[in-house]
């Protein structure tokens, strides 16, 4: 009887135990949502940073009730940033195991009037909070009130766009101290924005090597980055595709990198990966670089690909690369031995139109005006950051141009998912097959942004290798060069 009893209480101990240890791991987030818009059902709350990328701490949706209020419930392991969607770029939170969190998004007054007189504002909301440790929570909406968008590359000399970068970091860490001090952000926030704000001042500085020659660039201005290293750390909010960065680092400023000849320096590239970088973003970029170089016929890809699938860690991101290496089939040509001709290609390549259906890419060629495809992805960081500069030439050069924007991304729900919140529907398709299609392998696609200018009715190609949008002065001397 005694040991019934003792087995009896054991058994009820440990079931304590256990649900104490899930409600500490358990986190609320609720509030109201004062939406104008009876099409809002749900409030994103979407994970922000590397760790997204480990297959822990999801995404979370909650339904907004007909009061307009939301509940939450997190099941979560660690402290992590998330995006609070807004329609628009939303707001960065941080949350921890435990916290119990209730904000309030109230529509910020004449959004839409003020955007459409040029003024840049990120959200469509203003989110305020009661929580504990409500610094946590207002921190990058009240940092970005301070520098905006101080650090995005204007095409500048480079030592005053470095002190632009140096003065938003300087900012950023007088405001993060003053929080701290008033003890209204948790230890681990401090710690986890500390990392962030430092690759954020490095991530802002890497941008301009993406536009401009290094070898134009004074040594002085940018040795001191020399020495900076990306680890998986580094990244909880600089950026939704969080390998771009250290791919941007890798490319620009560890390797005698030439914007003009992309792709020549594959064995240095590979070694400052292996040299610089660790854990998943080291696998991330290892196969990037695989995959980039697959069918470049360079003498190391053997070699260089068997040091891939030893020091890959990460199962997902190496079936991914292996499938793509297993998979290359070579560029397709005709009896004669040429390429497939362009009608060719036009006739074979098809193609889905937003929310309408599968019809044939010659078919959204312009008849009387050249067309320029941008060939993008929702998952391509430097295509969405081209993107405005892509609207504004189609502003540009009304009635002259027609452009039509090609979805790379393999996943046609993300492609959808990814426009269901923008503004610009027109003109938006989907490649079937993405970097299999014919068009990708006439056109030799294996990386985007890619901006191809073809003539009217599809009888030629004018340009496959149209400059970046951002250059503007480079885009437009170009695109003048066929336009009547």
């Amino acid at each position: 009887m005694k040991k019934t009893s003792l087995l009896i209480l054991l058994y009820f101990t440990l079931t304590t135990l256990t649900s104490l240890c899930q409600n500490k791991n358990t986190t609320t987030l609720y509030g109201h949502f004062y939406t104008t818009s009876n099409e809002i059902e749900n409030l994103d709350l979407m994970k922000f940073g590397v760790r997204s990328h480990q297959s822990r701490d999801p995404d979370y949706i909650g339904k907004i009730r007909k009061d307009k209020t939301f509940k939450i419930e997190l099941n979560i392991d660690t402290p992590s940033f998330y995006k609070v969607g807004d329609l628009w770029v939303g707001h960065i939170i941080f949350i921890e195991p435990g916290d119990s969190i209730n904000i309030t998004l109230k529509p910020i007054k004449d959004a839409d009037k003020r955007r459409e007189k040029g003024e840049i504002l990120s959200r469509s909301y203003i989110l305020t909070t009661s929580s504990r440790y409500y610094g946590n929570i207002i921190f990058y909406d009240e940092l970005e009130k301070k520098i905006g968008f101080v650090t995005k590359y204007k095409f500048e000399d480079p030592k005053i766009f470095k002190k632009r970068c140096d003065d938003a970091y300087r900012i950023s860490m007088d405001l993060l101290e003053s929080f701290k001090s008033k003890k209204i952000i948790s230890e681990n926030f401090y710690k986890y924005a500390s990392e962030d704000l430092r690759a954020k001042r490095l991530l802002s500085f890497c941008t301009m090597f993406a536009y401009k020659d290094k070898n134009k660039i004074p040594r002085s201005t940018w040795e001191s980055f020399l020495n900076e290293k990306f680890t998986d750390d580094t990244y909880f909010t600089s950026c939704d595709s969080y390998a771009n960065a250290p791919f941007v680092y890798n490319y620009y400023i560890s390797n005698s990198y030439n914007p003009k000849s992309r792709y020549q320096n594959f064995d240095s590239e590979f070694t400052s990966i292996l040299k610089n970088h660790t854990g998943l973003i080291k696998d991330r970029l290892l196969g990037w670089e695989i995959i980039d170089y697959i069918g470049a016929k360079k003498p190391s890809f053997d070699s260089c690909y068997a040091i891939f699938l030893k020091e890959c860690q990460n199962q997902r991101i190496k079936a991914e690369v292996v499938k793509k290496v297993k998979s290359y089939v070579p560029p397709q040509h005709n009896k004669k031995g040429s390429k497939l001709t362009l009608e060719e290609v036009l006739s074979r390549t098809k193609v889905d139109e937003y929310k309408k259906g599968n019809i044939g890419i010659k078919s959204i060629l312009s008849d009387s005006l050249p067309t320029l495809i941008d060939c993008w992805a929702s998952w391509c960081g430097p295509c969405k950051f081209q993107m405005p500069f892509v609207h504004e030439a189609e502003k540009r050069f009304a009635g002259k141009l027609k452009v039509v924007y090609l979805s790379f991304d393999e996943d046609e729900v993300k492609w959808k998912s990814h426009l269901e919140k923008s503004e610009h529907l027109t003109n938006q398709f989907w490649a079937d097959n993405s970097f299999k299609s014919e068009m990708a392998k006439y056109f030799g696609i294996k990386e985007i942004p890619r901006y191809i200018l073809i003539s009217p009715k599809g009888e030629k190609v004018l340009n496959d290798k149209m400059p970046l949008p951002a250059l503007t002065e480079d885009f437009d001397v170009e695109l003048k060069k066929y336009l009547k």
